[in-house]
């Protein structure tokens, strides 16, 4: 069952992981570790390079900063990564990464011009966060940056999270919930 609601002029739609969404995405956001190896590709290919320069390119790289995200253009919805684990790390996730990669991916969906955006419960999928912590990480920081070019979220959530959406009242966010069924196209 898909619920849907209204924060601002923004609307917000939940539904489970897999299910297909109520609007063709712009992006989906993955929850990514500094390392890029939570979220990897399954596809293979076989690579016509010298051992040597492989292994230098190996050693040369480096993580990037935990609570920045990534864009990848290839694909259709763009894929965004929300890196937001650093396993070098003790403890390997922080709220406060969490919250810099939301506050980092509105400010890019809004320069990047996405307007339909699916989005998990970042901290939640890979991470220690509850999904009640990751969902009022993700209206505060929604509201803090209120990104004028989005225009309708997904987000990815089980059945039993989506009763937490009626919560966002409580931290300040104005929102009608809606039965599902009277949106249904």
């Amino acid at each position: 069952m898909t619920s849907r609601q209204f924060l601002g002029n923004l609307l917000v739609f939940a539904g489970p992981a897999g299910s297909p969404p109520p609007f063709d995405l712009d992006a989906v956001v993955i929850e990514q570790d500094c390392d890029l190896v939570l979220e990897v590709e399954t596809e293979m290919s076989i690579v016509e390079e010298p051992i040597e320069s492989l292994v230098r390119a190996m050693a040369s790289a480096r993580p990037h900063e935990p609570g920045t995200v990534l864009v990848d253009h290839r694909s259709r919805p763009a894929r965004i990564a929300a890196l937001v684990h650093d396993f070098s790390a003790d403890p390997p996730l922080r709220v406060a990464w969490v919250a810099s990669s939301l506050d980092n991916l509105w400010r890019r969906a809004d320069a990047l011009g996405f307007a339909y955006v699916g989005l998990p419960l970042l901290g939640s999928v890979h991470g220690s966060l509850s999904a009640a912590q990751a969902l009022q990480l993700t209206a505060q920081s929604l509201w803090r940056h209120r990104p004028a070019k989005l225009r309708a979220l997904w987000l990815l959530m089980n059945s039993e999270e989506t009763a937490l959406l009626g919560r966002w009242r409580d931290i300040g966010c104005s929102i009608q919930i809606a039965s599902p069924d009277r949106y249904r196209s």
